[in-house]
C-alpha cells in the first residue's frame, strides 16, 4: 500500500520551471528533493509536514546558486516509511 501518489512534473521536458503534483494519503513529514544522474542534490524544494490531500510545487531552476546544465534530473518525495522518484529533463 503507497501512501504517496507523485505524478510526473509537467512540463516535461522543461526549460526554466516545472510543476511537481503529489498526493499524501496522511499528513506527516516529507522532504522534496531535486537530484542529478550522479545522486548529487541540486535543491530541496521542501522539508516540513504537510497535511494530507493533494499538492502542487513549482521547481525554478532561477533559485538554484548554481547555475544547472540541460540534462536528465530526478524529482523525490521522501516521508519516514516510503521514497519515490520520477525522471524529468531541463532542456536550455
Amino acid at each position: 500500500l503507497t501512501d504517496i501518489i507523485l505524478h510526473q512534473n509537467y512540463p516535461n521536458p522543461f526549460n526554466s520551471t516545472t510543476n511537481i503534483n503529489y498526493y499524501l494519503l496522511n499528513s506527516e513529514s516529507i522532504k522534496i528533493s531535486i537530484y542529478d544522474v550522479l545522486g548529487r542534490e541540486v535543491a530541496e524544494l521542501y522539508k516540513g509536514w504537510q497535511q494530507s490531500g493533494y499538492h502542487e510545487i513549482q521547481f525554478n531552476t532561477k533559485n538554484i546558486s548554481s547555475s544547472l546544465a540541460s540534462g536528465i534530473y530526478f524529482y523525490t518525495i521522501t516521508t519516514s516509511n516510503q521514497s519515490i522518484s520520477k525522471k524529468m529533463i531541463l532542456l536550455r
